[in-house]
């Protein structure tokens, strides 16, 4: 009974470090992906920017005639365009996965923590259970002895003892 306690102690106790650890790698994790987020929002917003720079300056350059005398100034300008749409493309992309990582990150330690904290109720229910039995048989030592010889010898009896065979007889 008392391994069975140990046991039982030692799995709660690993519950708790699994929660503990869990919390402080989401703890840890938060900051980073907050960082890399607003790190992509601020790229994003560069390149939304240069991209509205670019824009007014192929239509300024293009107004009246001038896509004519300025065709090689706008086609690049124009790959310019497409470049910067590609990175934030890309970025949007990143901010999105950003975003997703944090999601399943949290959601998974929920539902871990949920898990665990289920577990953990249940072993420490389980471990209050021996500790009150172990109690119990240390308050009752001799008695539960004694019923459980009693039982025993009763359990194993092959023939009726002669006491009540001579009682059976008159």
């Amino acid at each position: 009974m008392e391994e069975q306690s140990v046991q039982l102690q030692t799995k709660t106790d690993e519950l708790l470090a699994l929660n503990q650890k869990a919390t402080a790698e989401l703890r840890e994790a938060n900051p980073k992906l907050d960082k890399r987020e607003e790190t992509l929002k601020a790229d994003i917003t560069r390149q939304q920017q240069a991209l509205a720079d670019l824009n007014a300056q192929i239509d300024r350059v293009g107004k009246g005639l001038g896509f004519v005398f300025h065709a090689a100034k706008i086609h690049q300008l124009d790959r310019e365009r497409f470049q910067i749409l590609g990175r934030l493309q890309q970025l949007e992309e990143d901010l999105k996965k950003v975003r997703q990582d944090w999601k399943d990150l949290s959601t998974s330690t929920a539902r871990n923590e949920a898990d665990w904290r289920a577990q953990w109720r249940q072993k420490t229910a389980q471990l209050s259970q021996v500790r009150q039995q172990h109690d119990y048989l240390e308050q009752n030592t001799a008695a539960v002895a004694q019923h459980r010889a009693t039982v025993y010898v009763l359990d194993n009896l092959k023939t009726l003892p002669t006491v009540v065979t001579q009682v059976r007889s008159n």
